[in-house]
């Protein structure tokens, strides 16, 4: 059980309070166009607190990631915000979580250090450390902040030997997103840094924690096939991204949303194969070290094992080629923590005098605190978020995209144009010539806008909205039955699209099914009510019969 002491106390609203001054102004930020509309906001199983809402959470993938606890998390900001959703309300709980998760990492360092100063120090860098600022403010990334919550929990009460309360927190974990699924093999290497015999009985105590992993482990792979058969690649970018999430640690500079990869993902690409060299290079050496200290092997290694699910994820899309990106600063929330902990260790050990020690720890903490402050507006709105990522890598098509697609929305049609037309430049890509599609049909140019879907669905044939805007083309065009199938198509992929449903009903009435077209005309209405062309479709149908 947590003892809290006055002094533990003092501590928790220190730390909290610190979180709240770096990164309150982000509590002003909006929602970002970037899963938060998707995922929370227009989400389904958000829109009602009942007992369907919850069967559905534990019952869904959402859309292939089983993150059940961490939605249920959400209709505490719903409730919250007066039965809605609120940017400022979701922001503020995720602060809280992540200040929740700063203190639990600051009890496990004191517990695997044996020093408070060390766990102390270690506990509010990761609070304030820049790197952390996509899991602290980014609405949608809540999955991330309440599964290390309980993960840190659970490896905090095994080290204090409650097997039970720290079963069930790693549980929760799971529930909550099943990235944390290597924390038995975490467990294995604490045991083995504080010299605890590594044999038949310890292993034993480990088999809940892994029948947890492996029957979460099958549920996740359920619900993201797709990418299973690209090891070499999984491998080359993996290792590219451990240097670059250690990098960050230490250099904490040029965090964006993406970071994206655009060279050929092959041994003949010297950034990949020296990154791949350094990680085993390093991995040596700290094996022999681990004769003399384990400290630095064990932090290597559980780094290693806690970013090592995060390559798989080494894409933003379906196009596993096309879409390439290197990590994103939140799978690193987890795996930096042993990093930072060696960090600290060496200022411990190289500084003998506890003022100057403390005065260099206040100087880290601050300039961290600063930067991270400077990273969370970046998260303000959808335009920000995408123009910092081009201000450091102009090569992300598809942030040259999302700018344009802003551009546009601001009517600032010339310039969109222009970025769509250089993120083609960078790769061919479902999402530029999409765009510049709908442009075209918005100019009256159906042959060319044709054109453009086609070239999307070329590139990416399960391109939904590419679907959904050809298919009125081809109804103009006289050809419903051709319409219809590529309706059909889009409707697998995108079932409550109101765009989708219109158009179908439209497609459907033409083709003289007047029962199914008022299907779904209703089934627009049910998704927005206020839809007064559908309101008019509906009734001159219905008039008619």
């Amino acid at each position: 059980m947590i003892s809290v002491s006055k002094q533990q106390w003092q501590l928790a609203a220190f730390v909290t309070l610190a979180v709240f001054l770096v990164y309150g102004q982000a509590i002003g930020n909006s929602y970002v166009d970037w899963d938060d509309f998707k995922l929370i906001v227009h989400n389904p199983i958000l829109q009602h607190l009942n007992l369907k809402s919850i069967w559905l959470a534990f019952t869904t993938y959402d859309p292939e990631l089983y993150i059940p606890l961490s939605l249920l998390t959400y209709h505490v900001d719903r409730i919250i915000g007066g039965g809605e959703f609120h940017a400022a309300v979701t922001i503020f709980i995720n602060l809280l979580f992540h200040t929740g998760v700063s203190l639990a990492v600051m009890w496990v360092a004191t517990q695997l250090t044996r020093n408070k100063w060390i766990g102390i120090v270690v506990g509010l860098i990761f609070a304030l450390h820049p790197q952390n600022t996509e899991a602290a403010v980014w609405a949608s990334a809540r999955k991330d902040l309440v599964s290390s919550l309980f993960f840190f929990l659970s490896w905090g009460y095994y080290l204090q030997s409650e097997k039970k309360k720290s079963i069930l927190m790693f549980l929760l974990s799971l529930l909550s997103k099943v990235s944390t699924l290597m924390l038995p093999l975490v467990l294995i290497l604490s045991d083995w840094l504080h010299e605890r015999p590594i044999n038949k009985a310890s292993l034993k105590e480990k088999i809940p924690y892994f029948l947890l992993s492996i029957a979460f482990g099958i549920i996740a792979m359920l619900g993201k096939p797709g990418s299973g058969g690209l090891f070499l690649e999984k491998i080359l970018i993996g290792a590219r991204s451990v240097w670059l999430y250690i990098g960050h640690v230490f250099w904490p500079t040029k965090f964006a949303l993406l970071y994206p990869f655009t060279e050929s993902i092959s041994f003949h690409n010297p950034q990949l194969l020296w990154s791949l060299i350094g990680v085993v290079v390093v991995t040596v050496v700290v094996f022999l070290l681990a004769m003399g200290n384990r400290l630095f092997a064990w932090a290597w290694m559980t780094f290693g094992i806690l970013v090592a699910p995060s390559f798989q994820n080494f894409t933003k899309g379906e196009n596993y080629y096309l879409d390439v990106y290197v990590g994103s600063d939140r799978y690193a929330y987890l795996a930096t923590v042993p990093i930072i902990i060696v960090a600290v260790v060496i200022i411990a050990k190289a500084i003998s005098s506890s003022r100057i020690r403390n005065a260099v720890a206040a100087v880290i903490v601050i300039t961290l605190g600063y930067l991270a402050h400077n990273q969370s507006l970046m998260w303000k709105d959808t335009g920000t978020l995408f123009v910092n990522v081009l201000q450091w890598y102009p090569n992300s098509h598809l942030a040259q995209t999302n700018v344009g697609i802003i551009l546009d929305k601001k009517g600032h049609t010339d310039l969109a144009i222009e970025r769509f037309k250089e993120s083609l430049r960078i790769r061919p890509n479902e999402h530029a010539y999409f765009n510049l599609g709908q442009y075209e049909r918005a100019r009256g140019n159906l042959e060319e806008a044709k054109r453009l879907y086609i070239e999307a669905l070329k590139i990416n044939p399960v391109h939904a909205l590419s679907k959904i805007n050809l298919a009125p083309i081809l109804l103009g065009e006289g050809k419903p039955e051709e319409a219809l199938k590529i309706l059909d198509q889009a409707e697998y992929l995108e079932p409550d699209d109101p765009v989708l449903l219109f158009n179908k009903a439209t497609t459907l009435e033409t083709l003289g099914r007047r029962d199914e077209a008022i299907e779904y005309y209703n089934m627009v209405l049910e998704v927005n009510p206020s839809d007064k062309e559908t309101k008019m479709k509906l009734e001159e149908l219905l008039l008619g019969k």
